[in-house]
């Protein structure tokens, strides 16, 4: 079983640039070799099938394609590092404008063209700018940069921008990608329960970014628990899926606030919370599909997890 805990957010954020910080910020570019994105991918919720987890991996070997260098992505169904049992995916590059390219295979739905090149990330970006959500690729929509802040990782002694959207699960983070996964698709219908986690990304052996919703940084899936704790924190959901009424219940009273939101980050319900440690959530309120919910304390810090209504 692959545990899945709540999630705490666990970065210390400073504001871009801001006085007095113990690090100097530098852009950290995007990995060109020895890098492994670990990731879970949540199917449509109606397909019933089992979450799959797999690892992208960049050794050290370069192609040319079209007069431009990339630098070879492979991906991985298995938790050791073995370049002999990788599959070839396709590439990744960088310009000096801080945009990253990839040019390959789809483990998405997309409408682009396997050998066209599409724009991944753009790290150039400033508040207030709209990007191409690749994410739905096929219904192309945009993102609109809303913040950007800087992170200090875990085991990473540099400080890396994080820029924020208005769609809020999604951010990118700089020399690292989409918190959502490298090359994460979801498809025609945003709404339709497709889900995908980047767990853990490592740079030169060393791991840089740990989703800490995650006990481990690879896994092996036999099913998924209506359990999710930290060391102090414990939720639960239940029933999951949803069939008339769920119990929403936490062992803790520093929660204020409920919110329950679509996948597109459109907030549906809100209600305070303050003192209370369980609510019910009704069937009747919701329409069939995958939601949010999003316990908040009143420092910020959220606890998020995901529920089905059939």
């Amino acid at each position: 079983m692959f545990h899945k805990k709540a999630f705490l957010a666990l970065f210390i954020i400073c504001p871009l640039l801001s006085e007095g910080l113990s690090q100097e910020y530098s852009y950290v570019p995007f990995p060109d070799s020895n890098a492994v994105w670990s990731e879970i991918y949540y199917p449509p919720a109606f397909s019933g099938d089992q979450p799959t987890c797999q690892s992208y991996v960049l050794f050290n070997e370069d192609t040319v394609i079209n007069d431009k260098t990339y630098h070879k992505l492979y991906r991985l169904n298995d938790t050791v590092i073995d370049r002999q049992n990788a599959i070839y995916m396709g590439g990744i590059r960088e310009d000096s404008s801080k945009r990253v390219y990839y040019l390959g295979k789809h483990p998405f739905p997309s409408d682009y063209p396997e050998d066209e090149e599409l724009l991944l990330y753009d790290f150039s970006v400033d508040i207030g700018d709209t990007v191409r959500n690749v994410m739905f690729a096929l219904s192309y929509q945009f993102l609109v940069v809303t913040s950007i802040d800087t992170l200090s990782f875990f085991n990473d002694n540099s400080l890396r921008k994080r820029i924020n959207f208005d769609y809020p699960f999604v951010k990118w983070m700089e020399g690292i990608g989409n918190n959502m996964g490298l090359l994460f698709f979801s498809g025609d219908i945003p709404s339709d329960g497709t889900w995908n986690d980047l767990i853990c990304f490592f740079h030169n052996d060393t791991l840089i970014y740990h989703y800490s919703v995650y006990d481990g940084c690879f896994c092996t899936i036999t099913g998924i628990d209506e359990k999710r704790k930290t060391d102090d924190i414990e939720i639960v959901f239940y029933p999951n899926p949803m069939e008339k009424v769920s119990l929403l219940r936490w062992n803790t009273t520093i929660f204020e606030n409920l919110e329950i939101l679509n996948l597109n980050g459109m907030l549906l319900d809100h209600s305070n919370i303050s003192g209370l440690t369980e609510t019910y959530i009704y069937k009747s309120e919701y329409r069939p599909g995958l939601y949010i919910y999003r316990l908040t304390t009143r420092t910020g810090d959220s606890v998020f997890g995901k529920f089905q209504v059939r």
